[in-house]
């Protein structure tokens, strides 16, 4: 605020200034920004003040503090999952600051932003909850006052249900000849056929037609029983 006498500033790398004191600004009752520099750990400034033959008085201690950058590490892979289930706890492998969990409805993270977890490098199933459609997460990592990181995002595919259509009708043949084409309506996944000796389907069951909404007469052949 004030100083009777001629000013020297001085900077230290400890509170009782006994490590690489350094003198960095004279005569101003202001040290600027550009005299201090860019810091890259916490330091301690002081002005000391002489005038004339008279002992000098040093000012009171100004400390500014460093935070280090913030950062993040590695993220867990990508799952996909069932519709209405929950995936595996999601994770970063570090961070060096506050971590805030995010999802969104979009890979840009502009859609439906939402907070959903503080402070844990794992981001749990049950924080996640149950999803029915593809999300993606990621966490930001804010240490002090330095710039957020985001870390590498993370997406949960979402599948839809598996699901089947009607089926074709029974029939019944003679011995030793083969069905129409059987056939199921619709189908949201792969279609893997099988056939079984047993209504129970215990009994000798085969694959017989892959990834097809119809089982031809000729993938189901001749049938004696």
């Amino acid at each position: 605020a004030s100083a009777t006498g001629t000013i020297q500033w001085q900077r230290a790398d400890d509170l009782a200034f006994t490590a690489n004191v350094t003198n960095v600004g004279t005569n101003s009752t202001t040290l600027t920004s550009a005299q201090v520099g860019a810091l890259t750990a916490t330091k301690y400034f002081r002005a000391v003040v002489t005038n004339g033959t008279c002992s000098s008085v040093n000012s009171a201690i100004i400390t500014v503090n460093v935070d280090a950058p913030s950062a993040v590490g590695a993220v867990s892979a990508n799952q996909t999952i069932c519709s209405g289930s929950s995936p595996a706890d999601l994770t970063i492998a570090s961070a060096t600051g506050t971590i805030q969990w995010q999802r969104a409805d979009d890979l840009a993270f502009t859609t439906n932003v939402t907070n959903v977890g503080t402070n844990s490098t794992t981001l749990t199933s049950a924080q996640v909850g149950a999803l029915t459609a593809t999300r993606y997460f990621r966490a930001v990592v804010t240490n002090g006052t330095c710039s957020s990181v985001n870390s590498a995002i993370i997406t949960v595919n979402v599948d839809a249900p598996s699901a089947v259509g009607a089926v074709s009708a029974n029939q019944t043949i003679c011995s030793a000849s083969a069905p129409t084409d059987l056939t199921i309506a619709s189908a949201t996944g792969t279609i893997q056929w099988q056939r079984a000796d047993d209504l129970a389907f215990t009994a000798n069951v085969t694959n017989v037609g892959t990834n097809s909404t119809t089982l031809t007469s000729a993938q189901v052949g001749a049938l004696t029983a």
